[in-house]
């Protein structure tokens, strides 16, 4: 790893759930130590690899994340402060990037925030051994949003959060087309009822479950509605429905486009918004999600 600090003060540790690439070889080839771990959810990786590192601060990064020479000495200096239990910031978009990545990054408003945040993603994440074991590491039992989980926890500790765009971090593997847009939200929906259950208090938690309620309302209504208009003539079930599928997205996009002050953005976000719901709504609907909680419970890191 090419960062501005001394070698011999990382410990490099790479945790692999089954790649079925060189990862490994490759890992082992430049000194990393390897653990692999077939099969293993996100969290569990992570908790692995903490569980494993020695040293005061640890820093979770991606294998399609690329960090910049001085992410590691700029983490390092923030979390001296004793209040910081955790430090990172919003990936940046590649510079071959696409129209949905740009889009994407540019609605989000704190992409190069800088100070106290709610969360970040744990794909640029660097957390003081003493905060992650305080609070427990990542619950294993979350297939997704392990990140909001912790950082949730990490500010019920009493520990801040810092957004510093110098820990900057590049994201390689953004959707690209709608269809990967979609599989994305599909994937990320499947823990927002757990999310909520777990925490019902929580603002964002509650945001999500409602709109993937929405989603999944309009997507129910679809045949009724067609069926409905087809066969009995009635229009009020076709016009719930749309109004269920493009209200929220309407809205958001209306108001990004007046904070951006571009109105060229709005047509664009309410295709993207109606697909994030769209794939939120789905992942809500699909059985599997609504299981209860698995046996294993909350890893502590050592």
């Amino acid at each position: 790893m090419s960062v501005d600090y001394p070698k011999d003060d990382v410990e490099i540790i790479v945790v692999d759930n089954g790649s079925t690439d060189r990862t490994v070889l490759l890992a082992k080839e430049m000194g990393a130590t390897v653990i692999e771990k077939p099969g293993a959810t996100i969290a569990e990786m992570r908790n692995t690899g903490a569980q494993r590192g020695s040293g005061e601060i640890v820093a979770f990064v991606d294998a399609d994340t690329v960090v910049d020479r001085g992410w590691l000495v700029a983490a390092v200096k923030r979390l001296s402060n004793n209040r910081i239990g955790a430090v990172g910031s919003r990936l940046q978009i590649p510079q071959n990037a696409s129209w949905i990545e740009r889009l994407w990054a540019e609605q989000q408003r704190e992409q190069n925030y800088s100070g106290e945040i709610h969360w970040l993603g744990s794909a640029n994440l660097v957390v003081t051994r003493e905060c992650f074991d305080r609070v427990g590491g990542f619950d294993p039992r979350l297939r997704t949003s392990e990140d909001v989980d912790l950082c949730g926890r990490i500010r019920g500790a009493g520990y801040v959060i810092l957004s510093d765009p110098e820990v900057r971090a590049t994201h390689l593997a953004n959707p690209k087309t709608l269809v990967d847009l979609f599989r994305r939200e599909l994937w990320y929906g499947k823990d927002t009822l757990r999310m909520f259950l777990q925490n019902p208090s929580h603002g964002k938690h509650a945001k999500s479950l409602t709109l993937a309620i929405l989603y999944a309302g309009s997507v129910l209504l679809v045949p009724i509605a067609a069926y409905a208009l087809a066969l009995r003539g009635w229009l009020w079930p076709s016009v719930l429905a749309a109004g269920l599928l493009l209200g929220p997205p309407l809205l958001k996009s209306t108001v990004v486009t007046i904070q951006k002050r571009r109105w060229a953005l709005f047509l664009p976000l309410v295709l993207l918004y109606i697909i994030y719901g769209v794939a939120r709504g789905l992942a809500l609907l699909y059985p599997g999600n609504w299981g209860v909680w698995g046996s294993k419970g909350r890893t502590q890191a050592p």
